[in-house]
C-alpha cells in the first residue's frame, strides 16, 4: 500500500542492500516520457572499508542549547551515545 498520493511507488522489496542495488541497477535510467528524470551514474561498492568513511553531522544539533524544547533528556543522552558509537567505529 502506498504511503500517500505523492509517494505512490512502493518499490522493490529485497533481503539485502546488494539485492536492492541489483534491482535498482536494472530499473534505473531515463524515461523519454518523464522530463523530471536526469542521467546519473550508480556506483555500488559492497566491499567498502568502513574505517575509511567519514560521518558528517551538524555539531550545533548536539548542543543542548540548540535542541528542540520537546526533546527529552533521555533523547539527548541517546543522541550523544549514538555519536560516541560512531566515533568508535
Amino acid at each position: 500500500m502506498a504511503l500517500s498520493w505523492s509517494m505512490d511507488k512502493v518499490g522493490p522489496i529485497c533481503r539485502s542492500a546488494a539485492g536492492a542495488a541489483a534491482v535498482f541497477d536494472a530499473i534505473r535510467g531515463l524515461d523519454p516520457k518523464d522530463p523530471t528524470l536526469i542521467a546519473a551514474d550508480f556506483n555500488y561498492a559492497p566491499q567498502v572499508d568502513l574505517s575509511q568513511l567519514r560521518v558528517g553531522y551538524f555539531a550545533d544539533f548536539f548542543e543542548k542549547r540548540n535542541r528542540s524544547p520537546r526533546d527529552t533528556e533521555e533523547e539527548y543522552q541517546n543522541d550523544l551515545q549514538v555519536l560516541e558509537a560512531l566515533r568508535k567505529l
